[in-house]
């Protein structure tokens, strides 16, 4: 439905992150913009079980410019963390919630807390906040390899 109200500038690829497969999803992304290319916006409500894992397989590839981040790819995330998770990413230097995720993701990208989300905005309810972030990909990263 958000792909047809969209005429076609949005293409949506549903299903479970923990099944697709790295080459399924680039596979789907080629298929979806083919020669045209253009912007791809990775988009998503993180299980906040595998949050972590996730975002480092994913800049984990960036790093490497494999898969969906290759070269010439125009790419951004905005995901969904739970806030403790969120509040590490954007850490900066010398605080307690600095870490190795604060670095990783602040070496590859410009990382912003957009805004949080209530626990009574979903149902069931969980116990706790979620906030939604933007990552994306600095041209060159602040460490040289």
């Amino acid at each position: 439905m958000l792909s047809d109200a969209s005429q076609g500038r949005l293409h949506v690829i549903q299903g479970d992150i923990l099944e697709a497969s790295s080459s399924s999803l680039v596979s789907s992304v080629d298929e979806q913009l083919g020669a045209k290319g253009g912007a791809l916006r990775l988009v998503g409500n993180l299980p906040f079980n595998v949050a972590t894992p996730l975002i480092i397989m994913w800049l984990r590839m960036l790093s490497y410019r494999r898969g969906i981040f290759a070269p010439g790819r125009d790419v951004s995330m905005t995901l969904m963390f739970q806030k403790e998770v969120a509040e590490r990413l954007v850490a900066p230097p010398r605080t307690g919630q600095r870490g190795r995720i604060s670095i990783l993701a602040q070496h590859l990208c410009h990382v912003q807390n957009v805004y949080d989300v209530p626990g009574t905005a979903f149902v069931p309810r969980p116990q706790v906040t979620a906030t939604v972030v933007n990552l994306i990909p600095k041209p060159k990263p602040n460490i040289g390899t």
